[in-house]
């Protein structure tokens, strides 16, 4: 569960310096050894993503996302015995919640290609590159069935401006259509131009469902390391005949249309120079008739392009080498400017070799197809259920939000915002104060409600989840926690006083007996004078608590200076106290009350000498 701690404690700085805005698409990568990671800032910066189950090392095999829910994702990572020889798991993968939680299932072939239809995204198709062919599934992946289809494939492209409509190519050099979901198929009886034996991807042009685009592969330039490059091919009589694009030479991965403005890019690498690993991307902005390199910024490895889906002219392409052995790394290339220029983001430069980006998807952050359902409401730092007023409150749930993102950004003059990304809460019909949300957990400060039952809602661009009940009170007091559940606790000059160990590389020292330190939490209740809502705690005046809370350690009671809300923060109580002299050295344990009521037990301070 994610904490408020580190975050709470630099809520001033957070309210002082300003905030990059974030993209309004947020990106899914899987690197070769299949560890996979997100970003929300166009490939600024990427978070890992946990794969419960995974065998580690990994490799990658496919990654999906639903184009209508960016918080579905399929991931497959086998079979095992690539890297553990004697394991013949395939590890397939889904989650609903943007990677919060997983489920795992058993397909009948390890999945190398995987597509989520566009139109209808309860359906999911599977290739193989090897024997077994095409499987689809109309449960999101809970079940599958064989098609047609039995022979190894190139590429699954479904036509996302017509439903229904989906490609599939195949080594043996057929490409196969399907107009009802893949349920049928039928094959293209269209001949390839000399030299091509294959194509490896399709894509159909948004406004003439005639016009198809394909990249093959074959003998078009020769022999020697030149032997399996073709380029682009066209056929305007939808897969009937196919024309090689004459001007453009090199091995294309994939080429995508822009449909907002026609502008069609293919993105691969260059084999015709020395070098077989200098990366290849090239645009048209006329239907074809001409192109253009565009490969300003790129260096090595192959460039398979993903168009952005809110901002026509940003791309992306993943920085794959298909020599494995090649290169120093891998990342993301980003083009803000419509291919003009491009720079390189690794996604984990810590992983060397393995940084290379064997799949990449880019979703709209809006496009979230469920409402929210909340699973469970507690307090942010002792987890306890219900609500303290004017407290932080943690929700748990599925699909709560279409991002990871806090409010950073959304502070407007000092004002608290209760929305974040289109992410709102209410609590008892008031609106709570949004600090940190994901898809899979909300950290909110609740508003000014009295205690007692309470009903407790999520809304999100995909809807409003169903109510949750919940219990208000007056008092909840919790400490917030450091690993090891340790009190968060700094001294006057807000060194912290922690276990020498907790946090690498960096030097901490146990509390001493009659030390005065500054414990940190939440949930103390009212103050008085009340301190106002909705913004940051003034500096200009003390807040303390109504009464003065008790604190024991190893149950002597610690002598309590007082108790008031931090200024420049929300929700966020400092407790004044020092250490008995009397505590012996150890771990022991800590708590409070206020009230009537008492914080959590399993929290403990390290005291010594």
């Amino acid at each position: 569960m994610k904490t408020l701690t580190v975050r709470l404690l630099s809520f001033c700085v957070l309210l002082t310096f300003g905030y990059e805005a974030e993209s309004a698409t947020i990106l899914y990568a899987m690197t070769r050894n299949g560890l996979l990671y997100s970003s929300v800032d166009g490939a600024k910066s990427w978070q890992n993503i946990v794969l419960p189950g995974a065998p580690a090392p990994a490799i990658f095999s496919a990654l999906a996302v639903d184009p209508q829910d960016s918080s579905t994702l399929y991931v497959d990572i086998g079979p095992a015995d690539k890297v553990h020889p004697g394991d013949p798991t395939n590890y397939f993968f889904r989650s609903s919640d943007g990677g919060a939680t997983w489920s795992q299932s058993s397909p009948p072939q390890p999945a190398e290609l995987l597509a989520v239809d566009p139109a209808s995204s309860n359906i999911v198709y599977l290739g193989t590159t090897a024997a077994g062919g095409l499987f689809r599934s109309t449960d999101s992946g809970a079940t599958w069935s064989a098609t047609s289809i039995t022979t190894p494939l190139k590429a699954i492209n479904p036509d996302a401006h017509r439903a229904g409509v989906v490609y599939v190519s195949s080594n043996d050099g057929k490409v196969y259509k399907s107009t009802d979901f893949g349920a049928t198929w039928t094959s293209l009886a269209g001949s390839l131009p000399s030299g091509f034996n294959r194509l490896l991807s399709v894509a159909a042009d948004p406004t003439n469902s005639s016009a198809l685009w394909g990249t093959g592969e074959g003998s078009c330039l020769g022999a020697g390391n030149l032997a399996f490059i073709c380029g682009l091919v066209q056929s305007t009589d939808g897969g009937k005949t196919w024309q090689a694009i004459g001007s453009v030479k090199g091995w294309f991965e994939n080429v995508v249309v822009d449909s907002r403005n026609g502008d069609i890019y293919a993105g691969g690498q260059d084999d015709t120079v020395a070098v077989a690993s200098q990366a290849l991307a090239v645009k048209s902005t006329d239907g074809g008739k001409t192109w253009t390199k565009i490969t300003t910024g790129m260096s090595k490895f192959s460039a398979a392009l993903q168009l952005d889906p809110e901002t026509a002219t940003t791309l992306y392409a993943e920085q794959a080498n298909l020599i494995a052995d090649l290169g120093p790394g891998g990342g993301i290339y980003v083009s803000t400017n419509g291919g003009t220029s491009w720079t390189l983001s690794p996604v984990d430069s810590s992983q060397g070799p393995n940084d290379l980006v064997f799949g990449l998807a880019a979703v709209s952050k809006t496009a979230q197809g469920s409402p929210p359902a909340i699973t469970t409401v507690v307090n942010a730092a002792g987890f306890q259920p219900g609500v303290v007023a004017n407290s932080w409150v943690t929700l748990q749930g599925t699909i709560l939000a279409p991002t990871t993102d806090d409010w950073r950004h959304s502070i407007v003059n000092g004002n608290l915002p209760t929305s974040l990304d289109g992410v709102n809460v209410t609590m008892g019909g008031k609106a709570a104060y949004v600090y940190y949300i994901s898809p899979g957990q909300l950290n909110v400060l609740a508003p000014d409600i009295p205690a007692g039952p309470v009903t407790v809602t999520v809304t999100t661009p995909g809807g409003v989840s169903a109510n949750f009940a919940a219990t208000a009170s007056l008092y909840g007091p919790a400490f917030f926690l450091w690993p090891g559940s340790q009190v968060v606790a700094t001294r006057q000059d807000y060194s912290y006083a922690v276990k020498a160990g907790t946090f690498a590389g960096v030097t901490t020292v146990p509390a001493k007996p009659g030390e005065v330190l500054i414990l940190w939490a939440t949930g103390f209740g009212p103050t008085i004078p009340a301190a106002p809502s909705g913004v940051s705690v003034p500096a200009s005046g003390s807040y303390p608590t109504a009464s003065v809370p008790t604190v024991t350690i190893d149950n002597i009671t610690a002598v309590v200076y007082g108790a008031a809300l931090a200024p420049g923060s929300a929700g966020l109580y400092q407790i004044a106290i020092q250490v008995p002299p009397t505590v012996v050295d150890g771990d022991w344990p800590i708590q409070a009350s206020i009230g009537g009521a008492q914080s959590p037990t399993g929290v403990v301070i390290s005291i010594a000498h």
